[in-house]
């Protein structure tokens, strides 16, 4: 039984991540999900209509999404950090 713990512990620290951070805002209260600002690593991105096609978008290439936070200065600003196994 030690040897199989053991055996897990070495598997996962072998396994390696990509990270992609992402902040974000959406159009109005966010009801329709509209983007009006996406940034990815810092590069602004516009070729997504919605906050829902990004992710669907991001998810059919292997992204997870592991939520940060949110902070509120007249607009709702959302931080992400996305990762995936490569």
């Amino acid at each position: 039984m030690q040897n199989s713990i053991q055996q897990n512990v070495i598997e996962s620290k072998q396994r390696k991540f990509q990270f992609m951070n992402v902040r974000y805002q959406l159009v109005g209260r966010g009801i329709t999900g509209e983007i009006s600002t996406l940034y990815v690593n810092g590069q602004q991105v516009k070729n997504f209509p919605t906050i829902d096609a990004f992710y669907n978008a991001m998810g059919q290439q292997g992204w997870e999404v592991r939520p940060l936070g949110m902070e509120q200065e007249g607009v709702y600003t959302y931080f992400v950090v996305m990762q995936r196994e490569v």
